[in-house]
C-alpha cells in the first residue's frame, strides 16, 4: 500500500492524519465552528456492501460510551450505486445523501470525515487495468465530495470484500 510495498503507514503520514483529525471542530448547520452545539459528521459513501456494513456500524457507534457526543454518523451508501454511477456529481445518489443528512438533523457543511468503499459493477479488463480504472473513479469521487462537503477533512478509502466465489458477473474477482 505504501512505498517499497509496505503495509505500514510512514510516520509522517500517520502524524499528518492525526494532526488533521485533531483539528476537526464541531460546526453548525451553516458550517461555522460551534463548540457548544455543533456537530461532526462521519458519512459513508458507496454501494450495497458499504451500506450493509455501515448500517451495522451506526448503532454500534451510537452505543459507544466513549464516542464524542458531537459526532453524528450517517449512512449515505446506497445499494446499486457503484463507482461508475456516482462519478456524476448530478446523479440522484448525491440528492439521497442530502436527504439522509437532513433526516439526521445535520447539513453538508458539517461533514468532516468520509468512509468510501466502492467497486465497479460488471468490470471489464484484467489486472491491473481494472484496478487502475477504479483508482481513477475513486479519485473523481473524492474530488466530488470535496465540492459537496466543503469542510470534509478526512477520507478513509477501503476495498470491497473478496468476491472470488461470486456466481454472477456483477462483481467478479
Amino acid at each position: 500500500l505504501f512505498s517499497a510495498g509496505s503495509n505500514n503507514r510512514p510516520a509522517a503520514h500517520e502524524a499528518a492524519g492525526v494532526a488533521i483529525a485533531q483539528a476537526i471542530q464541531p460546526r453548525d448547520l451553516a458550517g461555522n465552528v460551534d463548540l457548544q452545539n455543533g456537530r461532526i459528521v462521519l458519512l459513508s459513501i458507496g454501494m450495497s456492501n458499504t451500506t450493509q456494513e455501515f448500517s451495522t456500524f451506526v448503532p454500534i457507534s451510537n452505543a459507544d460510551p466513549q464516542r464524542n457526543p458531537r459526532v453524528v454518523v450517517v449512512d449515505g451508501a446506497q445499494g446499486g450505486q457503484h463507482a461508475g454511477i456516482i462519478v456524476d456529481p448530478n446523479a440522484p445518489f448525491w440528492t439521497v445523501i442530502e436527504q439522509r443528512l437532513a433526516t439526521a438533523g445535520v447539513s453538508v457543511r458539517q461533514v468532516a470525515a468520509l468512509w468510501i468503499k466502492q467497486a465497479v459493477a460488471q468490470p471489464t479488463g484484467g489486472f491491473p487495468a481494472h484496478a487502475q480504472s477504479l483508482q481513477g473513479l475513486l479519485a473523481q469521487i473524492a474530488r466530488i465530495t470535496k465540492t459537496k462537503y466543503p469542510n470534509v477533512a478526512l477520507c478513509y478509502v477501503s476495498s470491497r470484500i473478496y468476491a472470488g466465489y461470486a456466481t454472477t458477473t456483477l462483481n467478479p474477482e
